[in-house]
């Protein structure tokens, strides 16, 4: 009879033994599925702007399931963030600025661009600082970050700014810590893109400069180079460029007002603030011009 029990018992142990192999080879089997899934894929990093709305509404409204595309946002809070991203891997492409997608260029890492964006940006000073006009920054604060989009409008507009002090660049990443110290007293001015720019505005704060009326268009849309030498990626952009242009439709047509629970969703504002911001047409897919290229190119070079 012992000797029953041990065998019954020794049988018991090799069952488990078995279900339990059997277990770890399928989360083998499951995870080796992810990942191939996962690598498939087209990530795209975005921030909480709204030149990333067309694809904030093509995931809404199902338009990448819609054509069987498996593309994925990935959401981060600061450019450098994606950067980081974008140079390891694991995103294929990012929204950003062509001062910093150059700069990676630069830095060895072939970079191919979709199109411009409509981002833009807005010089506000603290309305407790009281400052009105380029000429009063004399030892005033100016939140930006480096090697950016704004770090060279920043240049731009004061190159013939005549200050008895210099003003401080203060790199602060995150859009939205930007947005909150500028509204806390605790900047001067600081660079903001749509929607953070209309919130500030809201409150009450001063617009001392609007990037649009440089004319130059520094949003881009860009990707890893080898994605296009990738065959399933490459289709998976050319199908992303027809839905970004029917986003980019369906916005100029029904206005930002229409999305604004997707705003409230990917940019954390409240859904009033569409209905204040004046924008801009979102345009197709547009080539980045050789000009802005070559003025980053000579920004960069005295950087």
């Amino acid at each position: 009879m012992k000797n029953i029990t041990i065998l019954l018992f020794a049988f018991v142990v090799f069952l488990g033994g078995c279900a339990n192999n059997s277990s770890r080879e399928q989360e083998k089997q499951e995870k080796e599925k992810q990942r191939k899934l996962d690598s498939l894929a087209l990530k795209i990093a975005v921030t909480p702007t709204l030149d990333c709305l067309p694809l904030f509404i093509a995931k809404e409204r199902d338009m990448f399931s819609a054509k069987e595309l498996d593309i994925r946002l990935k959401r981060f809070k600061a450019d450098m963030d994606c950067d980081t991203a974008f140079v390891s891997g694991s995103v294929d492409g990012m929204f950003s600025d062509l001062a910093r997608t150059m700069r990676i260029e630069s830095k060895g890492l072939p970079v191919e661009y979709l199109s411009v964006t409509n981002k833009s940006w807005k010089l506000i000073a603290n309305r407790i600082a009281r400052l009105k006009h380029t000429y009063q920054f004399n030892d005033k604060m100016i939140a930006i970050t480096r090697y950016s989009a704004i770090d060279y409008l920043t240049t731009k507009v004061f190159e013939s700014v005549k200050l008895k002090d210099p003003f401080y660049r203060i790199q602060v990443n995150d859009v939205a810590i930007r947005l909150k110290m500028l509204t806390n007293n605790e900047l001067d001015a600081a660079w903001l893109p749509e929607p953070q720019a209309a919130v500030a505005l809201h409150s009450k704060n001063n617009q001392l400069s609007d990037s649009r009326d440089l004319k130059v268009s520094l949003g881009v849309l860009a990707f890893r180079k080898k994605c296009f030498s990738h065959e399933h990626k490459k289709q998976q952009i050319k199908a992303l460029a027809e839905i970004y242009n029917a986003a980019c439709d369906s916005i100029n047509k029904n206005g930002l007002s229409a999305y604004s629970a997707i705003i409230k969703k990917y940019c954390n504002q409240s859904e009033d603030v569409a209905a204040s911001i004046k924008y801009d047409k979102y345009q197709h897919i547009t080539p980045v011009s050789n000009e802005s290229k070559a003025l980053m190119q000579k920004y960069l070079g005295n950087n």
